[in-house]
């Protein structure tokens, strides 16, 4: 029993499944909160396949010497080779099925994504991307989220006529998961001071990040009280208590589980509440 347990926390964790669950629920949600509607399917299930596939290339390396490029890409199992490649399959064909306003922003956070696999080498010379830059390497993951389950949302019901409900709530979605992303700092912070990379965690320090993550959360929860009727404010103040709980366990020396199933699961966690509390 504990085997299958473990195979099946390892293949959640290389696969990358609980973030793709996490990234359409966030999505579902903006468009139900904004807009009382149902997300459509097709929209639902190409963020779910398409955060997959970006954070299975996250996990490749390329590097070029001598006019050659290389690519190196971890060791994985066959199981989690296939959902990758059919996550990248389905996420191209599910791109063409979308409208044009759709398509525009999700090509854009292809690029942002592109930007942040950095960095690579060029004839062994290291090319610094965005997350080798101090606060970037949190701020630039928590703008794509946020584009993603909330921009795209938007798009897909009003095209790019935003307004100041849509904004503000893009600028919450930020905020929560800017917190989460300080939690992984922390999980980074022995490796990232080795490497000499400058994070918020390596620069603040450990509890410092926890506060101003706490802090963040604080302040999104206070923006969703203009959004959310009483029984769905209810789901949000656990959600967010929950994860500020998370947020003052995280330490560098965490296990696996810790981040990926506990951490991540912060987004499924809130998702399901709201179902369930909003009945």
């Amino acid at each position: 029993m504990n085997n299958i347990l473990f195979r099946i926390f390892e293949l959640t964790r290389q696969s990358q499944i609980i973030l793709g669950c996490g990234g359409a629920l966030l999505a579902s949600e903006t468009y139900r909160l904004l807009y009382s509607q149902i997300l459509p399917l097709k929209i639902v299930l190409f963020l779910f396949f398409s955060i997959i596939s970006a954070y299975t290339f996250l996990g490749i390396k390329i590097s070029t010497s001598q006019q050659k490029l290389f690519v190196e890409v971890p060791k994985s199992s066959l199981l989690k080779i296939l959902i990758a490649w059919l996550s990248i399959g389905a996420t191209m064909s599910l791109f063409f099925v979308q409208e044009k306003k759709v398509q525009s922003v999700a090509a854009l956070l292809l690029i942002f994504t592109l930007a942040y696999m950095t960095p690579f080498y060029l004839n062994k010379r290291k090319i610094k991307g965005v997350r080798d830059v101090f606060i970037l390497k949190s701020s630039w993951l928590a703008f794509v989220w946020s584009v993603a389950t909330v921009i795209i949302p938007v798009v897909h019901l009003k095209g790019f006529d935003f307004g100041k409900t849509e904004l503000i709530f893009f600028v919450q979605r930020f905020l929560f998961i800017m917190a989460i992303a300080l939690a992984f700092n922390i999980r980074d912070y022995n490796y990232d001071l080795q490497k000499h990379m400058k994070t918020i965690a390596t620069v603040a320090g450990v509890n410092k990040t926890k506060i101003i993550a706490t802090t963040l959360l604080g302040v999104s929860f206070l923006i969703l009280v203009f959004f959310s009727e009483e029984n769905l404010l209810a789901a949000f103040a656990i959600a967010i208590f929950y994860t500020v709980i998370l947020v003052m366990l995280a330490k560098p020396s965490a296990k696996n589980f810790f981040y990926v199933v506990l951490m991540d699961g912060v987004l499924l966690v809130q998702g399901l509440l709201l179902v369930l509390l909003s009945r």
